[in-house]
């Protein structure tokens, strides 16, 4: 999405943190992400050239 950014398009960027509510049970068993590992997830995106970052 990058490159669609340095062209002037503005796009926002949600990232999502996993919630076990409402997933398939095969699914149940993972863990919800922390802070930090989205803070971290968040700088990334940041590093990659994306602008407007939701943390949900």
């Amino acid at each position: 999405l990058s490159p669609y950014v340095k062209k002037g398009q503005k796009i926002r960027y949600k990232i999502i943190a996993y919630r076990e509510f409402g997933v398939r049970e095969q699914y149940r068993q993972f863990e919800s992400p922390g802070e930090e590992e989205l803070k971290a997830l968040k700088e990334l995106a940041e590093q990659e050239g994306m602008q407007d970052i939701l943390l949900i």
